[in-house]
């Protein structure tokens, strides 16, 4: 994804961001063909979870995106690669518990929110 590389952060940077639910963390390791590197992925269905429910929090419905040949499953299983490489979940979580309407953009440092930005 065009982008990524540049706004990686390091895990360090996630530290002490619990208290900041805007704030969220990208994935610590991409090369500009968003190959991850990575020493340990989080659950799949957590994280399946939190990237529809981010998508849901923007009024995106990642199924509909995929009927409609918006979204590719492979670029959707990217989208959930992606979550599970990074270690923000808590805040990506905490993030959620706050939206109390629908919104407008994803989480600014979201692994995820340039796709996400382009299906709204």
């Amino acid at each position: 994804m065009p982008g990524l590389a540049g706004r990686a952060r390091n895990s360090s940077d996630c530290a002490g961001n619990m208290s900041e639910p805007r704030t969220l963390c990208r994935a610590q390791s991409w090369s500009g063909d968003a190959a991850m590197i990575v020493q340990g992925l989080g659950a799949i269905d957590h994280h399946f979870f939190l990237t529809r429910g981010v998508a849901r929090a923007m009024g995106i419905s990642l199924t509909d995106a995929m009927a409609q040949g918006r979204l590719t499953a492979e670029g959707y299983a990217d989208m959930v690669a992606r979550c599970r490489g990074s270690d923000c979940a808590g805040n990506c979580q905490l993030w959620l518990a706050h939206q109390a309407a629908q919104a407008k953009e994803a989480p600014r440092d979201c692994v995820n929110a340039d796709a996400l930005n382009r299906l709204r």
